[in-house]
């Protein structure tokens, strides 16, 4: 037998080649299907796999050599191979995380809005990753879960959520971005456009370039990688690629800026329009509504101002509404025919108004030359029965020692001075004229100057020089030197003997005080017609010293009366001069209120209303005056050509269409511009109108305007919120809207 093969022994049998392993049916199942440890969503894991298989010698440069504890590994989330143990690196065969795989996150409509609200301006990606961020971490601790593949699943499942949910995305995030612009807006409103009272033109321009520059600057913090390389270029910035990176959003901020002023004063005017009609009420009457409330008037106050007087109109009440009178009058037009008709009609009968009022209230005026004689009379009257009993039964008087008293006085003034003719002239007055008497046989006749005792003559002598003193205070001499005021005071002891000597006769003293006490209203009518010139204080020591006479302070009214009806003549041409009379304030008027405290209240009232009055219809007639003077300039001066096209019309239709598109486009905007500016001038002009007649309404109509005042400066506070929130509205809402749809059409490069 042949030999055998001493290698034989050692030959290897042919490897049977395995029959094929049953596919795996690894899946993850669907959320309602068990796995085998009864956990909904783990993996399931069947059991007809080949043991060996785990062994297999991966090809050089692929995956990892298999372990036995990668034993039916499968891939599954995170790029890993999965199974019970956990999941392992496909490349090293590392395990990386242990345990079961995570259950992949479906997509969610409330993730979709969840993770986009916070997507605001510059700040949102921040925001975000520093919210995924700290999550992230929270998780690791509890799970073990490394951070950044639990950070790359929720920015993946945040991806695919606002991919499914487009709309929830797109909603969530305007409204954040609206919740984040709010505060700065409220803080700096004019910054943003939504300045009250300024220029439409410049809150546009100014949103526009807070817009430009929060949208530029947003795109910035979403682009950062990618604008830093362009800036860091080697071969220097590239700044095409910024301007392409960056432009989206500044072109968003741009247009979002300027259209939230713009929409919203048309939305406001559209809104105010609306609160009008709703609350039954005219342009016209919330304007006035306005003035009363800056006036701090409410508009029962008005009408209760109103209703004092019938004459009153809505642009009295305050000098802010006469102001505003005036200036509509200056505008010509209806509104100046209608304010300078009103006022015109009113002043016509203002001096004959006042005048009347003065004679209601006070009395007619009186005619101070008879009211004097009407004085003297009563005086007169009064002391005659006193005189007439003096007379009756005449006293012999003397005078002896006043005539010593004068020839004393002579022997020590100079010669031909004032006092010496006064002295000499009392003298006369005192004494017959010198009688001569012969003398004894052989002297010489002697002269003798006879003193008078008659008390008639002697009555008639200090009347004589009562005349004296009242010529010397009426020609100032008193006033001069120190000899005229000595000569006055002379005078006037000389008249106190004088009447010293008459009062010894008890009928003249009774006489003298009878007189006395009537001929006092005489000056108290004089202080009565000085009632405008003499100072308050003084004035009103004269009252008090005749309130305790009945027909002393009648006198004192008449003379008012006569200087008050004088001072009203011409009043009514003349605000100024009533003005300074009668205004509220003024001495005239307490010392008015002072002599007639019984009727000068009303009449000071009323008057003063007419002051009103005239300030009312002087500020419209020098309105009107200004309007005609417009009016005749226009007439003579040159036209304007109408509405301004603009190079801007032209080059863009010609850009478009040539020559037919710049004649279309120039034509447009022509057409247009004149609609606009039909309309604007329109609701201007009925403003105007409205206002002037409600300002100058009197009666029925005036009624009616103020119940519409009443519902406009009640729905002022809605009517106000509506017009003047509508910027705010806009632009929270065209900002964000803005913003969101150019990073939504531009998304970021990073």
């Amino acid at each position: 037998m042949a030999a055998a093969d001493p290698l034989s022994a050692f030959e290897v049998a042919p490897i049977k080649p395995a029959a094929p392993a049953a596919p795996l049916q690894t899946m993850y199942p669907p959320p309602s299907a068990p796995d085998d440890t009864g956990i909904k969503g783990s993996v399931s894991f069947t059991d007809n796999v080949d043991p060996l298989s785990a062994f297999a010698v991966a090809p050089i440069g692929g995956a990892a050599k298999p372990t036995a504890r990668m034993a039916a590994a499968v891939p599954g989330p995170n790029g890993l191979l999965w199974n019970k143990t956990g999941g392992f690196d496909p490349k090293t065969g590392e395990l990386v995380i242990a345990g079961k795989p995570p259950q992949e996150i479906a997509p969610s409509q409330t993730r979709a809005a969840l993770s986009s609200f916070p997507d605001v301006p510059i700040v949102g990606p921040a925001l975000i990753s520093g919210a995924t961020q700290a999550g992230a971490w929270l998780r690791n601790l509890l799970t073990g879960q490394p951070a950044d593949q639990i950070v790359s699943a929720e920015q993946g499942a945040n991806a695919t959520s606002q991919a499914a949910y487009p709309k929830t995305a797109f909603v969530a995030n305007t409204i954040g971005d609206m919740a984040a612009l709010t505060p700065a807006m409220m803080a700096a409103p004019a910054a943003f456009g939504a300045a009250e009272g300024a220029p439409l033109v410049a809150n546009a321009l100014t949103g526009a370039a807070t817009g430009a520059g929060i949208g530029a600057a947003d795109r910035v913090a979403r682009n950062l990688p990618t604008v830093a390389n362009a800036l860091q270029r080697p071969g220097g910035p590239d700044w095409a690629s910024v301007a392409s990176t960056v432009g989206p959003g500044a072109v968003g901020g741009f247009l979002g800026g300027a259209a939230g002023p713009v929409v919203g004063a048309g939305l406001g005017k559209v809104l105010g329009t609306a609160s009008n009609l709703w609350n039954r009420t005219t342009p016209g009457a919330a304007n006035v509504a306005n003035m009363l409330r800056t006036a701090g008037m409410t508009p029962m106050q008005a009408e209760a101002e109103l209703a004092t007087n019938p004459r009153l109109v809505l642009a009295d009440l305050t000098p802010g509404m006469s102001d505003e009178a005036g200036a509509l009058a200056a505008q010509g037009g209806t509104p100046t025919e209608v304010l300078k008709a009103a006022m015109k009609a009113r002043g016509a009968s203002a001096d004959d108004q006042i005048q009347q009022l003065a004679v209601a209230n006070l009395g007619p005026r009186p005619d101070p030359t008879m009211a004097k004689e009407a004085i003297l009379k009563s005086a007169q009257n009064a002391s005659s029965p006193f005189y007439s009993a003096m007379r009756a039964n005449k006293t012999p008087m003397d005078v002896t020692p006043i005539l010593n008293d004068i020839n004393s006085r002579l022997q020590s003034v100079p010669h031909e001075g004032g006092t010496e003719k006064l002295l000499t002239k009392v003298r006369g007055y005192l004494t017959d004229q010198k009688v001569t008497t012969p003398g004894t046989p052989g002297s010489k006749p002697t002269t003798l100057t006879v003193p008078r005792d008659d008390p008639d003559t002697l009555l008639q002598a200090r009347h004589e020089l009562d005349g004296v003193i009242q010529g010397l205070e009426k020609n100032g001499s008193i006033d001069g030197t120190s000899a005229g005021r000595d000569t006055w005071r002379v005078a006037n002891n000389l008249r106190g003997q004088l009447d010293a000597v008459l009062k010894s006769d008890p009928n003249i003293a009774a006489g003298d005080a009878a007189y006395a006490s009537r001929i006092v209203a005489k000056d108290d009518l004089d202080n009565g017609t000085n009632i405008f010139k003499t100072p308050i204080a003084d004035f009103q020591r004269s009252v008090a010293a005749a309130s305790a006479d009945p027909a002393r302070i009648q006198a004192m009214q008449q003379g008012a009366l006569a200087t008050l009806h004088d001072g009203l003549n011409g009043v009514a041409g003349d605000y100024a001069k009533a003005r300074n009379l009668f205004a509220k304030g003024t001495d005239n008027r307490t010392k008015l209120d002072a002599l007639f405290p019984g009727g000068a209240g009303k009449f000071l009232d009323v008057l003063g209303d007419e002051i009103r009055m005239r300030g009312t219809e002087g500020n419209v007639a020098a309105g009107s005056q200004t309007a005609s003077r417009q009016a005749i300039g226009q007439k003579y001066g040159a036209k304007s050509g109408g509405t301004d096209i603009g190079p801007a019309a032209p080059l863009v239709g010609e850009a478009l269409g040539g020559g037919v598109g710049a004649a279309g486009l120039t034509a447009g905007k022509m057409i247009l511009g004149n609609l606009r500016n039909a309309f604007t001038e329109a609701g201007r002009q009925r403003l105007m109108e409205e206002t002037a007649r409600g300002l100058a309404s009197t009666g029925p109509e005036q009624q009616q305007f103020m119940g519409q005042v009443t519902r406009a400066f009640r729905a002022h506070p809605i009517t106000h919120g509506l017009v003047s929130g509508s910027p705010y509205a806009t632009n929270l809402l065209s900002r964000p809207l803005a913003q969101v749809g150019a990073n939504r059409l531009y998304p970021p490069a990073q």
